[in-house]
């Protein structure tokens, strides 16, 4: 995947909302969901559902990540204070994070509750993720180990506690057409 910049950097993805947010579902615009990783919101009372689409585990949880982003206000990348042009500076140092083994909804769900509290206790969301153990890729199936990745990110100005936690209630990820889908409800 390319950089902001255009440089190619090996098994690392840049986590920006910019121009990868697909609006609708799958069924009501299959052109744009097509080939595509993706994601995009749907709205209810209390809760918002994820959807996501991508051709491996780790594209989902990269697509987790940018739209769990999307959420910050003045997201990054964008206009706000944030932005900046030196990408290695503004991403910092790599945390190696681990999620508890299970089947893929459950460590989807993990994942965003991993990012809430980074967001809300910690002050720091990612800007690039690297998948590093946990997920066959072959099978797109979680592994016996637990799931590890590796991020860079940036500290927030102030805590972000829009999203209260995902929730495995109605958790779901599937294969489809020859790539995955997943579906997660997350409380505000």
């Amino acid at each position: 995947m390319r950089t902001r910049r255009g440089a190619r950097r090996s098994g690392v993805q840049r986590v920006e909302p910019v121009g990868r947010r697909v609006e609708g579902t799958p069924g009501d615009r299959p052109d744009l969901w097509s080939n595509r990783s993706g994601y995009a919101w749907v709205d209810h009372t209390s809760e918002a559902t994820l959807r996501l689409r991508g051709p491996t585990f780790a594209a989902l949880l990269e697509e987790a990540a940018r739209a769990f982003v999307s959420l910050v206000p003045g997201h990054l990348g964008g206009d706000g204070p944030e932005a900046d042009d030196d990408d290695d500076a503004a991403s910092g140092a790599w945390r190696e994070l681990t999620l508890e083994e299970g089947d893929a909804a459950s460590v989807l769900v993990g994942w965003l509750n991993e990012l809430v509290y980074l967001a809300e206790v910690e002050r720091w969301v990612p800007t690039e993720v690297a998948l590093e153990a946990g997920v066959d890729e072959q099978e797109d199936v979680m592994s016996t180990g637990p799931v590890r990745v590796r991020a860079r990110g940036r500290t927030l100005e102030q805590p972000f506690v829009l999203v209260k936690a995902a929730t495995l209630h109605g958790a779901k990820v599937r294969s489809r057409s020859g790539h995955l889908e997943a579906e997660v409800t997350l409380d505000i």
